[in-house]
């Protein structure tokens, strides 16, 4: 039986009002308690959507490990890097790469309530999109969707986006229009 508990950054991730986590992830990580097996998990809780995709997510973030899994010690896994702000990054299909120069003049909507409000929705919709469309891969997207400050950012890192997300099918296009329609209306 498979047992995840939150590591010393999950706990942090889990309980901090500053963590850059959703709502929606905060409290899954609450749930975790290195003591309810995965499979009680994933069937208790599907109003998460893919339980154990967002599990093995927060994992391969950092934020869980595995407590037991029929006495096999947990492995490490590679650590996720944030691409959005022309950090380090890491290719694959968990980042969302921008040039360091597309972002370099990007400045925080904080004297516009509107424009707070517009990028908080974006953010909510691309969010609950990955959560949807590609749990496995999500805490590393959202960790970065969330570090987002202005929408002159978001704007710089659609292009990646659109790459990370290009293989969910036909819904894409229709959420990328929306996205794109926030942006029109404040850009």
């Amino acid at each position: 039986m498979t047992l995840y508990a939150r590591t010393a950054e999950g706990q942090v991730a889990a309980y901090s009002p500053d963590s850059a986590l959703p709502r929606k992830l905060k409290s899954l990580l609450k749930l975790v308690d290195g003591k309810t097996g995965l499979e009680v998990l994933v069937d208790s809780l599907q109003a998460f959507g893919d339980v154990r995709g967002v599990l093995q997510s927060l994992h391969a973030a950092g934020l869980l490990k595995v407590a037991s899994a029929d006495g096999k010690p947990d492995a490490p896994l590679p650590r996720l890097t944030d691409s959005f702000l022309g950090r380090e990054t890491t290719s694959g299909p968990d980042t969302i790469a921008v040039s360091r120069h597309s972002t370099m003049m990007m400045t925080p909507n904080a004297n516009n309530p509107a424009r707070q409000q517009a990028l908080a929705r974006a953010v909510d919709m691309m969010a609950n999109f990955v959560l949807t469309h590609i749990p496995v891969d999500s805490v590393g997207i959202l960790k970065e969707l969330e570090s987002l400050e202005s929408l002159e950012q978001l704007g710089a890192t659609l292009g990646g986006y659109e790459q990370v997300i290009v293989h969910v099918g036909p819904a894409t296009q229709d959420h990328l229009a929306q996205v794109r329609q926030i942006l029109r209306e404040y850009l």
